[in-house]
């Protein structure tokens, strides 16, 4: 819940600082809804692990008690790809891996909102870090305002 507190906080102090229209407000407007969008990214994918977590359990359960892979009710659960450690490592540390887990394994994310949060961390990334402001992120943070 606190998560969602500060996602929530996040994002209405974006869409204040993004009322403001300048660009040192928008900078860190960017930064606060990238941010609101990574820590609900995080809280989705957390609970996306723990419902692997539980599929493998169930499957080497069902394995351990010989049930055969074609069973009717464990075809899909015997044909289910499972996450190496490594993926998991990736997912759970990397923001372009956890879009992509997001949009690509689990179609939880249509490609258009996967390039968009994409978009928006890297030009974050470039915000945040080396202080350089992209104007091609105008005209969006426009739109936005408007929401």
């Amino acid at each position: 819940m606190q998560r969602l507190q500060f996602a929530l906080f996040q994002i209405d102090r974006a869409k204040a600082l993004l009322i403001e229209g300048h660009i040192p407000a928008l900078r860190v407007a960017l930064m606060l809804a990238d941010n609101a969008a990574e820590v609900l990214l995080d809280r989705w994918i957390d609970s996306a692990m723990e419902g692997e977590s539980m599929h493998e359990r169930v499957h080497d359960v069902a394995k351990q008690a010989s049930v055969p892979p074609d069973h009717p009710d464990f075809k899909d659960l015997f044909a289910r790809r499972r996450l190496k450690a490594g993926e998991r490592q990736k997912i759970a540390r990397f923001f372009d891996e956890k879009i992509r887990y997001a949009t690509e394994t689990k179609g939880a994310i249509s490609s258009a909102l996967r390039s968009v949060l994409s978009h928006s961390h890297r030009y974050r990334n470039q915000a945040h870090h080396s202080g350089k402001w992209q104007k091609r992120c105008q005209e969006p943070f426009d739109s936005l305002i408007q929401l």
